[in-house]
C-alpha cells in the first residue's frame, strides 16, 4: 500500500444525493417553522386555506396528467401511421 500524502483528497463516502436530500429536509423544516411564526391567519383558517390549495393543486395535476396522456396517445398514433407506411423486409 502507498502512504497517503499530505493534503491528498479522500472522499467521505457520502453521495451527492444524500447530501442534497439532507439539505432539502433541513430547508423544509426551516421553511415550515418560519411559516408558522409569520402566518397571517389562525390555525383553523390556515389549515382550511392549505386544504383548498392542496385540492386545487391536485385537480391541476390531474388535468395536466390527462392532457399529457392524450398528447401521448396522439404521438403514438402518429408514429404508428408513419411506421405503417414502410414495407416490411424479410
Amino acid at each position: 500500500m502507498s502512504k497517503r500524502q499530505e493534503g491528498e483528497y479522500r472522499p467521505a463516502g457520502r453521495g451527492v444525493a444524500g447530501v442534497a436530500a439532507a439539505f432539502f429536509l433541513i430547508g423544509t423544516a426551516v421553511g415550515a417553522a418560519v411559516a408558522l411564526l409569520v402566518a397571517p391567519h389562525s390555525g383553523r383558517i390556515t389549515r382550511r386555506l392549505l386544504r383548498r390549495r392542496a385540492e386545487d393543486a391536485a385537480d391541476l395535476v390531474a388535468e395536466r396528467a390527462e392532457e399529457l396522456r392524450e398528447r401521448g396517445e396522439e404521438i403514438l398514433e402518429s408514429a404508428k401511421e408513419k411506421v405503417s407506411k414502410f414495407p416490411l423486409k424479410r
